[in-house]
């Protein structure tokens, strides 16, 4: 049997990276879920609540947005030893045009 990842994304829905079920659980028990989508869920089951005598159960889904700047630490590490000024090229070189690339031909 294999072990489901689940894929986290920022808040604005760009791909952070995948992590286990019990990360995503988690992340949903500090509740710092933006907003689940994906077409799977996962249902955990927990302990036995000594007052109600039922079953703790969580859920998650396989595609859950993080609150907050979840990539902030991600990008961090990438940038170590790099210029502002280099990434801003990058950006400007990437970037699309209005012209070729937005602007639908009839």
């Amino acid at each position: 049997m294999t072990t489901p990842l689940i894929l986290t994304l920022d808040s604005q829905g760009a791909p952070v990276k995948w992590v286990t079920w019990q990360d995503a659980v988690t992340y949903e028990t500090k509740n710092a879920i933006a907003w689940r989508t994906g077409e799977m869920t996962f249902t955990f089951s927990g302990g036995v609540s000594r007052m109600t005598g039922e079953i703790s159960k969580i859920t998650t889904s396989s595609i859950i947005a993080l609150k907050g700047d979840a990539t902030r630490s991600r990008w961090n590490k990438a940038l170590v030893g790099v210029s502002s000024k280099c990434c801003l090229a990058e950006i400007a070189i990437s970037a699309p045009t209005v012209e070729k690339d937005l602007v639908p031909t009839i």
